[in-house]
């Protein structure tokens, strides 16, 4: 027991690999130490003089050492071939006469549980008994034999297949690669991670690509350009849907400087859009213009209508993220008749959602609703599960701001379970704008679920506007609804940070951060900084045209000159807001503009008529707590009144919102 391991010097139990004691054994029985004829009998004189290797690796050598040497040989062969081998393949790289005689082998080394039979109809299939047999016999190999091994595997394999070698490309791009030849494992690495990259395997494209670089290193790139080229921009293709964006720029420029000097206009418009592409993502919009403009303005005439459609939408992506709509609607104008002339649906459905997006910029919901929509419906026909996960998520977007709550909840768990299969930036996004569809609903832990895994997800140096968005979303509509301003203060000081860097690139962030941190700074009783914040609001949404924002920022206002006893202003601001939503602002502030102002309002009768409308228009559409609040101070208000019509649908306001009330304690706790 000492011998092998089993016990310490003190007689101690000492634990023991179960393989290693196997192998132990057998090398025991093979060197006639041990003999097992009903019992075991122990040669205690050959075992004083035996060296038992005290590795498993050096047990495993030193059986295969005592193997005949055909069956050695056979075995090393076999090794090359894989773990689990067929006899033919075997036969044929191994040059062995007959199909029996390799057989006959392989049950020899069955019975010495090197090997052993999976099945052999239709074909004999072996396995190495351990995994670590296996890289015994490998490793045992010399180099030189083991790559010429290596190559006749892959030529059989290349004659046996060759009607259908797509199945077996990661397989022949390892045996070339073994074998050192560069330009084959070069070329099939490549087919192998295209493979990887159609089913959205992309962590496997991406080492299959690097495999394929260090074989274009080998050969020469200078040789190879057109390769290198395909390759950095499959690449940065598979890089940008896991979120490595720097890395995929950098692939871009690569492709981009090796067709620029071969004068492949081609392939330099593609590294163009690609970079253009990247860039937006990041939030850098004056350097996507720079690059689509190279694109429209000097490569035109020498490159296919695709990639200039292309070049038009990353156009007006830039255009409208900057709030320059009009100019964004001329560039995916020129894109979509583009498409249409050339009968491109998957261009047209992307330059579709691009409108739609600056419909939706303008607060056009019904004409953003109606083009996204169409995109997503051509885009089924043809696009990736990606595009249409993140087309589905711009259509949530837009149904959740026209009211539909419950149909962007619904459209938005698509989109996530397309993100779950495709791409880990497409799930951050989808994830945190689920998010505030969940809190708007109350259903406030899953939304606190959603936001956590996203920020899980996102890389911020790389994906600076989602980290900014998703804070935004948790701070003032999570957090601020919640009163927890503790959290709310450190998503927006989150935001802020990351907004102060590039200002002119997030304008109506920016809006939503100085609402976010106004409405903060005035529930913590500080009305002076409150103020400044929400009138610096007013001043950029008038300045930007932001609309939508118009009228929680007048509501805010007002609520801060109510608490300042100023009820003229108050009344002022409460009113504007009512009526900024008549000019595309956000309706959701209805009701709570309305209980302001019934609650500043001296005649009874206008009182009453405002406390119906905010009962109604909470109904309407608002969110899970401003419905509680309003129902709450209506049915307060309401129940004072000396009608006893009137009292009675106070009462029942208040049982309204006591039975939400329990809903959403069910949603915290």
């Amino acid at each position: 027991e000492q011998h092998l391991g089993m016990r310490d010097r003190e007689g101690r139990d000492s634990p023991v690999n179960p393989l290693f004691l196997e192998e132990a054994l057998n090398v025991m029985m093979g060197a006639g130490v041990l003999q097992v004829n009903g019992r075991v009998t122990v040669d205690e004189a050959e075992l004083a003089r035996m060296q038992v290797p005290d590795t498993i690796h050096g047990l495993l050598l030193a059986r295969l050492d005592r193997l005949p040497p055909t069956g050695r040989d056979l075995l090393q062969v076999a090794s090359v071939i894989g773990r689990q081998f067929a006899a033919e393949p075997l036969q044929v790289i191994a040059e062995t006469p007959t199909q029996q005689a390799v057989l006959t082998l392989l049950a020899d080394l069955s019975k010495t549980e090197m090997t052993r039979l999976i099945t052999a109809d239709p074909e004999w299939v072996y396995l190495f008994q351990h995994a670590m047999t296996h890289e015994v016999a490998y490793e045992s190999l010399p180099y030189a034999r083991r790559q010429l091994l290596h190559a006749a595997t892959a030529a059989w394999l290349e004659n046996k297949y060759q009607n259908n070698l797509e199945p077996l490309h990661s397989v022949l791009a390892y045996h070339f690669s073994r074998a050192d030849d560069h330009a084959q494992a070069l070329r099939f690495a490549i087919l192998a991670a295209d493979d990887a990259r159609d089913i959205f395997a992309n962590r496997e494209a991406i080492d299959l690509y690097n495999l394929a670089e260090t074989h274009l290193d080998a050969l020469s790139v200078a040789d190879y350009w057109e390769t290198a080229v395909q390759l950095y921009l499959s690449r940065s293709n598979v890089l940008i849907l896991l979120g490595d964006l720097t890395t995929a720029f950098t692939d871009a420029e690569n492709a981009l400087a090796l067709a620029d000097s071969h004068d492949d206009l081609g392939s330099t418009a593609v590294a163009y859009n690609l970079m253009a592409e990247i860039r937006y993502r990041q939030g850098a919009f004056d350097e996507v213009q720079e690059l689509t403009t190279k694109t429209i303005n000097d490569l035109r005439d020498g490159i296919d209508e695709d990639q200039l459609a292309r070049a038009y939408i990353w156009a007006g992506w830039a255009a409208s993220s900057k709030l320059d709509h009009d100019l964004g609607l001329q560039h995916l104008q020129k894109a979509s008749e583009i498409c249409a002339r050339t009968n491109n649906n998957y261009r047209l459905a992307l330059a579709l959602e691009a409108i739609g997006f600056i419909y939706y910029g303008q607060r056009n919901l019904e004409s953003a609703l109606k083009a996204m929509r169409e995109s997503v419906r051509l885009s089924r026909d043809f696009s990736t599960p990606v595009n249409i996960g993140f087309a589905q998520n711009n259509v949530a977007f837009i149904e959740f701001e026209a009211g539909r709550a419950l149909d962007a909840l619904e459209t938005f768990n698509e989109a996530v379970e397309l993100g779950r299969i495709t791409s880990r930036n497409l799930l951050a996004i989808t994830l945190y704008n689920q998010a505030a569809v969940l809190a708007y609903l109350g259903e406030f832990r899953t939304a606190l679920e959603n936001f956590e895994e996203a920020l899980y997800l996102i890389d911020p140096i790389q994906h600076s506007r989602q980290m900014i968005e998703m804070n935004l979303y948790w701070g003032y509509d999570y957090s601020c609804v919640l009163k927890d301003w503790d959290n709310a203060k450190h998503r927006f000081m989150i935001a802020k940070e990351m907004i102060e860097r590039q200002p002119e690139s997030y304008p109506e962030e920016q809006a939503r951060l100085m609402i976010g941190l106004g409405q903060l700074e005035l529930e913590t009783g500080n009305y002076a900084p409150a103020k400044d914040l929400l009138v610096q609001a007013l001043k950029l949404i008038d300045q930007r045209k932001l609309r939508w924002w118009a009228p929680p920022t007048h509501y805010y206002l007002g609520v801060l000159y109510i608490r300042v006893n100023n009820l003229k202003e108050a009344t002022h601001h409460l009113n504007q807001g009512l009526a900024k939503i008549d000019q595309s602002g956000c309706p959701d502030y209805k009701p709570l503009l309305l209980i302001r102002l019934a609650e500043l309002e001296t005649v009874e009768l206008n009182k009453v008529e405002y406390l119906q409308d905010c009962i109604i228009s909470a109904k309407q559409r608002s969110r899970y707590a401003d419905r509680i609040f309003c129902l709450k101070r209506s049915g307060k208000l309401l129940s004072q009144i000396a009608s006893d019509s009137i009292s009675e649908m106070g009462r029942h306001c208040l049982n309204e919102a006591a039975q939400l009330e329990r809903q959403l304690a069910s949603q915290i706790y």
